[in-house]
């Protein structure tokens, strides 16, 4: 069964899990102790069974949780969280977990992408990109691959609403990601969709989004910024660490310099996977 995690004094996880809480009757549970007692951790559970967990600390700095089966033992985690961008615009997102580089400010280890499932990110995508699931001026958008957690062995999807404390305090947009959230729970193993490693583009993969809402499931997304690093053993690594068997990589062409391009089509070359140019 999927979990539900959100940090405390994460201002949009706390507005999004008030929603789960007040409207979809999450009840509360005696607090869950950690057998080392280092954490409690405060939870609330709907009729069904699903779990809504608070943790103390970063969500981005929480490799620890691997430590505790209840966060390994999930199908399917989770995290309601803020979005922040350079651009301060009003926005829901979803994306997956991992560092494609060397750098790991933000979490995780350098090189190394969490567990990730495609079908939970297409049915987080559509969900946000339903028309009747619109919130006025909070367009969605699929991310590419970014941040920690990466050590956990469940795989961790995040959705998000950005990005600022103007937006992250808005109950509208929480609203509907807690709609999603629970649409995912529900319907993310009902997915469907050829399952694909993305290369190229910007942050936002606005070609990835369009062939995500089509017949493709992205599992991993590398951006343009990673694409002179990518390598043989990251593109098979990307590939193990996807529940589904990955199927294809797609080339954003055009948003690659040409020797990046022939980088990423050499890496693909010798991790056997079949690849298209978009």
């Amino acid at each position: 069964m999927p979990l539900i995690a959100f940090s405390k004094d994460n201002l949009a996880g706390e507005v999004i899990a008030r929603q789960l809480i007040e409207r979809h009757q999450f009840d509360p549970q005696p607090e869950i102790v950690t057998p080392d007692t280092r954490y409690a951790f405060r939870n609330w559970k709907n009729k069904e069974g699903l779990q809504l967990i608070e943790i103390q600390t970063t969500h981005l700095f929480s490799d620890y949780l691997k430590d505790y089966p209840l966060f390994n033992d999930s199908d399917l985690l989770i995290f309601a969280s803020t979005h922040r961008s350079a651009a301060v615009k009003p926005c829901v997102t979803t994306h997956l977990v991992g560092n494609w580089g060397e750098e790991a400010k933000l979490g995780g280890t350098p090189r190394e992408l969490g567990f990730a499932s495609a079908h939970a990110l297409k049915c987080a995508y559509e969900f946000l990109s339903q028309p009747e699931n619109a919130v006025e001026h909070f367009p969605p958008f699929m991310e590419a691959t970014h941040h920690g957690p990466t050590r956990l062995n469940a795989p961790i999807l995040f959705m998000e609403v950005g990005s600022s404390e103007n937006e992250w305090k808005e109950e509208k947009p929480a609203v509907k990601v807690a709609e999603g959230i629970l649409h995912v729970c529900k319907h993310w193993k009902e997915s469907k969709g050829k399952v694909a490693l993305g290369f190229g583009g910007m942050h936002y993969a606005p070609k990835f989004s369009k062939l995500e809402l089509e017949e493709y499931a992205f599992s991993h997304i590398a951006s343009k910024h990673v694409a002179p690093s990518m390598t043989k053993e990251m593109v098979e690594h990307a590939m193990a660490k996807t529940i589904e068997k990955v199927e294809i990589g797609i080339i954003e062409k055009k948003s690659l310099k040409s020797e990046d391009r022939h980088h990423v089509i050499q890496a693909l070359e010798q991790a056997n996977l079949p690849y298209l140019l978009v």
